[in-house]
């Protein structure tokens, strides 16, 4: 049996699988906004939901 280990996140080491996993997080957000309120996220944001949180982890997104 395989044991599942659970480890704390370093963001230098892991943020291929962090972004990977906000994506789908915010997917899911995203289309459940559309659902419920039919509004799509892109309208609130002006971009795809993709390129907000892309932006966010560039160099150009960092907080000063």
């Amino acid at each position: 049996m395989t044991t599942i280990t659970f480890i704390r996140a370093d963001i230098a080491q892991h943020k291929d699988v962090l972004l990977a996993m906000n994506l789908e997080y915010m997917g899911w957000v995203a289309a459940h906004i559309q659902q419920d309120f039919g509004i799509a996220t892109e309208d609130l944001l002006g971009m795809r939901t993709a390129n907000q949180i892309a932006g966010r982890n560039s160099d150009a997104g960092k907080l000063r």
